[in-house]
């Protein structure tokens, strides 16, 4: 199952990303594939930009689960985009 975007208001929900960013753990990578999917464009940026440095397998199967079952088009594409961007640079 993968987790839902960070709760909260948009200040809490940064905060929160932020922590998550810097964070190498699979649950934080769960959470920040997740917020692919926030309301908020700007979270979602945050998000991609965290994934993006954190790379490896783990980002890239979990973005790959995710698209499979995205809960709206927009995660789906944002998660798209960074799949993208993590095996082009392989």
């Amino acid at each position: 199952m993968i987790p839902t975007p960070p709760p909260g208001n948009r200040s809490e929900r940064l905060g929160r990303l932020l922590t998550l960013g810097r964070k190498q753990t699979s649950e934080a990578i769960g959470e920040l594939v997740a917020a692919l999917g926030d309301e908020d464009e700007q979270l979602r940026w945050l998000a991609a930009l965290s994934l993006l440095g954190m790379g490896g397998s783990t980002v890239i199967a979990t973005l790959q689960a995710f698209i499979a079952q995205a809960p709206s088009a927009v995660a789906r594409e944002e998660a798209e985009k960074v799949l993208a961007k993590l095996t082009e640079e392989k």
